[in-house]
């Protein structure tokens, strides 16, 4: 029990000690008188108090060598009639300085003014009501103002804020960013209230010094003197509208309730400028899904600043960096502190609170003195940085020395500095992005080229089909039939498969897209020129390898064509096992996800594999080629392609020459509409130059398209070939009769008196019958010769008859 008293004791004591030792370090005290009212009534009340603990803590006010205890007295102002009252009071409580604190009543700014410069208290007013102190319109560069926009007692108040300069420095940056990107117009709309006007008129003179413009300046009506949310609604319609029509580079809005109804208009009619710029209220009732890429203005302090101070090079106003500071703080810092003492994220006001009161401190200390116009006088020459940035003052009363951050919302909602550089933590966004623009959408046929790249594509397909139905149609035709029709389908096959290619290389890629074009386009490829060219080896084979036509065979010329595929069918095995492909997603735009695609992967793997399909299908155009070169003479017309082949081909090297043209367009849509185009225009040129002349030649010959009694003239050609082809048979059997009867007697003397000396001019009967021999040979080649002619021409059967006789 003895412990526990001398412990009591003991604590007693030290609350004495302590509470002695407080009351001991000031010398006297200044009271500041603070009166609140608006929105802003609890913010500034906490950053007035705060600063007032802060202060003390550290020493309070040194003045002449002592110290001097800062006592802030606050007062809620609810009706700005009683200015009076409340001046009085502060009065009567000995205030030597007021801080006037109106939010948005800014009528009650100037009562109390007027009362505080009759007592000659000094006051200032840190927050944007204080714009409205100059009723007329000035010029915010001029070093002087009219006589009539002087307000009495001017030289005793100061205001945190200049409207009409703010606008300015937050316009400049703002618009002269988008105005080197093409800006050439805005439209401005704003309040018909005294700050609102000021930032509309700041607005105007920014544009006229960027040389833009104004395609609209609209001032709407004291949103206090309209309750009707419906007239918000209509006011705000019909500005849309007209911005809609007139189509500005740049929008600023400055206000309250009209600002939203603007935008959500805007949104309904699809339109949106490329810059938009708010200040005012009317920020914080904008959808933030709409007000995202917005352009927030105003702020002479955000939390998430590197620093204090600004760089000379940013500062218009100022000839020389400000060296002092005030306030031993950072904006990071005072953001942390404010919000775990209050629990509440502080806005710019409250750090334009907290950091007047620094302001007057260092005023007090500069001036040495307590006297009114000592001290009013020092605040004029101010000149400090603090961590909400550079302050200075006007001979006016107005602070010009800030530069103003802007804040600029990204595609997550968060904001972001923009402006000054030294702060500077993201690039501006400008254009910003269409409504339309900020959502990704990826789908299988989602653009309109898509579907006219499919639509030729099917046409395109729809060609080759005509043509397989016309080689089944035809097959019995000698024109046909000679090309043997099963080559000539799977030629037309082939060219179905390459050309489906385009359906899986279109701009919308997956997994299986990716994958199925690389054995649609090889596949095609081979089907359809290694059977075009397999048909060329047989004819050259004939006719000028002197291989009997019946030692190639159908299955042979197939198996050649199945070599192919199967090797084709290796390496794309091969390379799907290797590195099969798949589809990744590509942001071009962060701030723009319409604009985001799918790609397929392209590896070293399959650069590889791809140079090994290139190099192997080269050697088949080659060779191929090559064949055709040596057939290019060949007598038969009918049988005679290599013209045909070596003109598609032409044009297919034609073709693909133009393709390299991707390689230096970088739309991807150009690059579809040349890959599709050069596809597309492969496959009808090959399969019309090698199916169109045996076509053209079957309706020369055997069927007459144009003809109406067709049946009956097929009946009569066909009557005259059946009576042509019995003559030639007839002569040629003549022909063949007598040549054998010729060398039996040949024979028959050469075993009688020896073998026969063609020379000898003596033997009459010997050189008789070599002339026989010789001349039954020339009329065997002579009606040979005519028949195959023949046939060329109107027959079906001679040529046929001819070859196998030859």
């Amino acid at each position: 029990e003895h412990m526990k008293i001398l412990k009591q004791i003991l604590l007693l004591l030290f609350i004495l000690i302590i509470t002695f030792t407080n009351t001991q370090q000031f010398d006297g005290t200044y009271t500041i008188g603070a009166i609140l009212s608006g929105s802003e009534k609890d913010s500034g009340k906490y950053a007035y108090h705060w600063w007032e603990e802060t202060v003390n803590e550290r020493g309070g006010f040194h003045v002449q060598g002592l110290n001097y205890e800062v006592i802030v007295i606050s007062t809620g102002l609810e009706d700005h009639e009683n200015a009076t009252i409340a001046v009085d009071y502060m009065h009567q409580q000995g205030a030597q300085f007021l801080f006037l604190t109106c939010g948005d009543d800014p009528n009650c700014l100037l009562p109390l003014v007027a009362e505080a410069d009759k007592l000659g208290i000094l006051s200032i007013a840190p927050d944007t009501a204080s714009g409205v102190v100059w009723e007329c319109d000035y010029d915010i560069m001029s070093e002087d103002l009219p006589d009539e926009c002087e307000f009495v007692g001017t030289r005793r108040f100061h205001k945190a804020w200049s409207m009409r300069n703010t606008a300015w420095n937050f316009l400049i940056p703002a618009i002269n960013s988008a105005y080197v990107d093409g800006a050439e117009s805005i439209y401005i709309v704003y309040e018909n209230i005294s700050y609102s006007i000021e930032i509309g008129q700041g607005g105007l003179d920014a544009a006229f010094q960027l040389e833009l413009e104004v395609l609209g300046e609209v001032i709407v009506p004291n949103h206090s003197l309209i309750g009707d949310d419906e007239e918000f609604k209509q006011i705000g319609a019909e500005i849309a509208h007209d911005i809609t029509v007139k189509n500005p580079d740049f929008l600023i809005m400055v206000g309250f309730e009209y600002c939203q109804h603007i935008v959500i208009t805007m949104h309904e009619m699809n339109f949106l400028p490329k810059g938009v710029v708010v200040a005012g209220p009317c920020w914080d009732l904008i959808n933030p899904e709409y007000s995202k890429y917005f352009i927030l203005a105003g702020h002479q302090w955000h939390h998430s600043a590197k620093g204090y101070g600004f760089r000379e090079d940013e500062d218009r106003n100022f000839e020389h960096f400000p060296t002092t500071r005030i306030g031993d703080t950072s904006p990071e810092l005072f953001y942390r502190e404010y919000k775990e003492r209050f629990d509440v994220e502080p806005s710019n006001v409250e750090a334009i609170h907290y950091a007047m009161g620094y302001v007057v401190q260092h005023a007090i200390e500069i001036a040495d003195t307590f006297d009114e116009d000592v001290v009013s006088e020092i605040i004029d020459d101010t000149h400090i940085g603090s961590f909400i940035g550079a302050i200075s003052f006007d001979p006016f009363g107005r602070n010009i020395g800030s530069t103003l951050l802007l804040l600029q919302r990204n595609k997550l909602g968060e904001y972001s500095i923009i402006s000054p550089l030294s702060f500077k933590n993201m690039d501006e966004v400008y254009p910003i992005p269409h409504w339309n623009e900020r959502f990704e959408v990826i789908h299988f046929m989602q653009f309109k080229s898509e579907k006219l790249v499919t639509v030729c594509t099917a046409v395109a397909i729809g060609i080759v089909l005509f043509y397989l139905i016309l080689d089944v149609a035809l097959r019995n035709f000698q024109a046909i039939r000679v090309s043997q029709p099963i080559f000539l389908a799977i030629f037309l096959m082939g060219s179905m498969i390459f050309l489906s290619s385009n359906f899986f290389w279109l701009l919308y890629e997956s997994d299986f897209t990716c994958n199925i074009r690389r054995w649609t386009l090889t596949l095609g490829f081979t089907i359809m020129f290694g059977s075009l060219f397999s048909r060329i080896y047989r004819i050259r084979s004939i006719f000028k390898v002197r291989v009997d036509a019946n030692v190639i065979t159908l299955l042979n010329l197939l198996a050649i064509v199945a070599a192919l595929v199967f090797l084709d069918v290796f390496i794309l095995t091969i390379w799907m096992i290797l590195s099969p492909s798949t589809h990744v997603k590509e942001v071009p735009d962060i701030d723009r996800p319409v604009l985001t695609y799918y790609v397929c992967t392209d590896t070293l793997i399959d650069n590889i594999f791809i140079l090994i399909i290139l190099v192997q299908k080269a050697i088949t155009i080659i060779y191929g080629i090559y064949m055709s070169a040596q057939t290019w003479t060949l007598k038969f017309k009918i049988f005679n392609e290599s013209k045909y082949i070596a003109f598609a081909i032409y044009n297919c090297l034609f073709f693909f020459i133009l393709s390299g043209l991707m390689f230096f367009v970088t739309d991807r849509e150009l690059q579809m509409y040349i890959r599709s185009f050069v596809i597309i225009m492969v496959n009808i040129v090959c399969t019309s130059t090698v199916f169109l002349p045996k076509v053209y030649f079957a309706s020369k010959n055997e069927i007459n398209w144009g003809n109406k009694q067709s049946s009956s003239n097929n009946s009569t050609n066909n009557r005259t070939v059946s009576r042509n082809m019995k003559i030639h048979t007839a002569s040629m059997s003549s022909s063949r009769r007598d040549i054998v009867r010729l060398e039996i007697k040949l024979r028959k003397y050469e075993s009688k008196y020896g073998p026969l000396d063609s020379d000898s001019s003596s033997n009459s009967y010997g050189s008789q019958s070599i002339a026989s021999i010789t001349e039954s040979s020339s009329k065997y080649s002579a009606v040979s010769e005519t028949s195959c002619d023949t046939s060329e021409e109107s027959t079906s059967s001679g040529c046929s008859s001819s070859l196998g006789m030859s």
